[in-house]
């Protein structure tokens, strides 16, 4: 008898991927839509599914037990600023996962907890991406970097972590030794496009995992969005933490960093 998964999937075509993979693997996999998240194709494409509100907690559980389910996935994109955005909305589940506060960390632990709780484990959200994490080396090795940018490369790694260590974000943007741009709950992105109102071209971007190591929940994605948005501000490199960064469209997104002579590195 096939095991059975349910895969929440956000934004992004991972949670598209994760779902193809386990029915290959030979899970009975329940896709749970989140309404204004999960993309459309996915949803139709699904054969098990249920449709839900951000806020439906109790009913997404309540159809894991019904259905059997004792394993469940969390992945692709929800904003965690919605936590905030949404705050009236979410008062009941909120209510019900009692977290500490409303950081990343604490959110997802207590959300997590209140799941397990009812005896359905929620496993690692890169389980079936394995080939999509960055491996630790240079990627692009024809871009070449001077002394400089290689100091820059290193400081903004170290920032980065110390950054994550404290649960502020995962991002930051450097430049002759100097954090430009700082992640906090508006996204990699958005810090970006801050930096480079600050310095027109040539900073470096690093993007690592929380310290909590927990790939239940926290894990950094690089895609087509992020060459575009490189590309557009001209930053110089970007580096990624190995073993811990999905990277989407691996080959297409390498093909582009080079194309674009942006240095691109997983390190750990």
């Amino acid at each position: 008898m096939a095991e059975k998964l349910a895969i929440i999937s956000g934004e992004s075509n991972l949670g598209q991927l994760s779902y193809a993979e386990a029915k290959k693997a030979g899970y009975d996999v329940m896709l749970i839509a989140v309404k204004g998240f999960t993309p459309r194709k996915l949803i139709r494409e699904a054969e098990k599914k249920i449709v839900l509100g951000i806020d439906q907690l109790d009913l997404m559980i309540e159809q894991l037990q019904r259905n059997g389910i004792e394993q469940l996935l969390m992945i692709g994109r929800i904003p965690h600023r919605i936590v905030f955005l949404k705050r009236k909305q979410l008062k009941r589940m909120l209510n019900k996962i009692k977290p500490d506060y409303f950081s990343t960390n604490a959110f997802f632990k207590s959300l997590i907890a209140y799941i397990e709780s009812f005896g359905i484990k929620v496993v690692n959200s890169t389980k079936f991406l394995g080939s999509l994490l960055a491996e630790e080396r240079v990627y692009t090795p024809e871009c070449k970097i001077d002394l400089s940018e290689q100091k820059d490369i290193e400081f903004a790694f170290n920032k980065a972590c110390l950054l994550a260590a404290e649960d502020i974000g995962q991002t930051v943007c450097v430049m002759k030794q100097t954090v430009i741009a700082v992640e906090a709950l508006e996204g990699t992105d958005q810090a970006i496009r801050r930096a480079a109102k600050i310095c027109k071209q040539g900073f470096v971007v690093a993007k690592v995992a929380r310290r909590s190591g927990d790939m239940r929940y926290d894990v950094p994605v690089v895609g087509m969005k992020t060459v575009s948005l490189l590309k557009r501000y001209r930053a110089k490199a970007l580096l990624v933490e190995a073993g811990q960064t999905l990277i989407v469209d691996k080959e297409k997104f390498i093909a582009a960093m080079k194309k674009n002579a942006i240095y691109f590195e997983g390190r750990r």
